[in-house]
């Protein structure tokens, strides 16, 4: 069974500071995995650590209502009506 949007969002901890990826432990299994946010769209997948750009997203939901905006130091997220700020991991 997929995530839905909402169990992603809220179980996404910090933002990886340059691949734009957030950080999130799967509410269901317990597996690291990392999700990439764009205006209307959630992709959920792994990322390997041995090289730059090497995210491999395994599932891409189409979201209308989620909007994203990124900043130096956090990703800015609304989806429906809550917001949420992911801090960029130290």
């Amino acid at each position: 069974m997929l995530l839905t949007a909402d169990e992603v969002l809220e179980a996404c901890s910090v933002s990886e500071a340059e691949s734009g990826l957030l950080r999130l432990r799967c509410p269901r299994c317990g597996g690291m995995a990392f999700a990439r946010l764009a205006d209307g769209r959630l992709e959920l997948g792994v990322a390997a650590r041995d090289g730059e750009g090497a995210f491999r997203p395994s599932t891409t939901v189409a979201e209308p209502d989620l909007y994203v905006r990124r900043e130096a130091a956090w990703v800015d997220c609304w989806y429906g009506r809550i917001y949420r700020r992911y801090p960029v991991a130290a």
